[in-house]
């Protein structure tokens, strides 16, 4: 630097903005695939620790005002008390297919310091009935084995038996992925569950719904019972 009289400063004010380490999604610093719905832990290290430093969900390209969820470094949307230079918060992700990410702000600002990797949204493979992925016949009054792979992992998450076309609403018989009517304390991404086919002839179908909502990422292929 130099002076009004083009000599060198004695002394110059220099600002010098230090970024930390990208956040990571569940511990990978390279872009991710998930299921609808997964929760993954964004971590945060050598952050700057003001107390309102914060994260927020976004789909990858949106505005920095659209985010979809957002929190402290507490994970809460209450600020500590002392800033945090380390933090591990969950975040869970839309059931809609696309690619998303998590933005590292400082203190209240729109001031971005960095972002996560892309998250990628995917829905999981159909189910499989009997390790078929293709259409299959039973006798009236079959039992089959409905098969789940790659699901979200909420512990919700259930299938439910209809006659082909009906209405999610209509269905004949349901379980969560523990094969019971009572939800399973932890979530299961991977699942074979038993279903009675009726003795009416027809085409039958199993639905994966999404955490108990009617969210469906996945029908089995179609069953015929004759």
């Amino acid at each position: 630097a130099r002076d009004a009289a083009g000599n060198p400063a004695t002394s110059a004010a220099v600002t010098v903005t230090v970024q930390p380490p990208p956040p990571t999604v569940n511990g990978s610093s390279v872009a991710i695939t998930v299921a609808p719905g997964a929760t993954v832990i964004v971590g945060v290290t050598s952050g700057p620790g003001n107390p309102k430093d914060w994260l927020a969900l976004y789909p990858t390209g949106a505005a920095d005002s659209a985010y979809l969820a957002w929190f402290f470094l507490n994970g809460t949307r209450s600020a500590p008390a002392v800033g945090l230079t380390t933090a591990t918060v969950p975040f869970t992700l839309p059931n809609t297919p696309r690619t998303y990410e998590v933005r590292f702000f400082a203190n209240n600002t729109f001031q971005r310091l960095v972002t996560t990797p892309p998250v990628t949204v995917v829905p999981p493979p159909p189910p499989t009935v009997n390790g078929s992925s293709v259409a299959i016949t039973v006798a009236p009054g079959a039992t089959v084995i409905v098969g789940v792979t790659s699901g979200p992992g909420n512990p919700k998450d259930w299938l439910a038996l209809y006659p082909t076309g009906a209405a999610d609403s209509a269905y004949l018989d349901w379980f969560f992925l523990n094969g019971t009517k009572s939800a399973p304390a932890v979530g299961l991404t991977t699942a074979t569950v038993p279903f009675t086919l009726p003795n009416t002839p027809g085409t039958y179908e199993v639905r994966f719904f999404i955490n108990n909502t009617y969210q469906r990422p996945g029908t089995t292929p179609t069953v015929t019972v004759k």
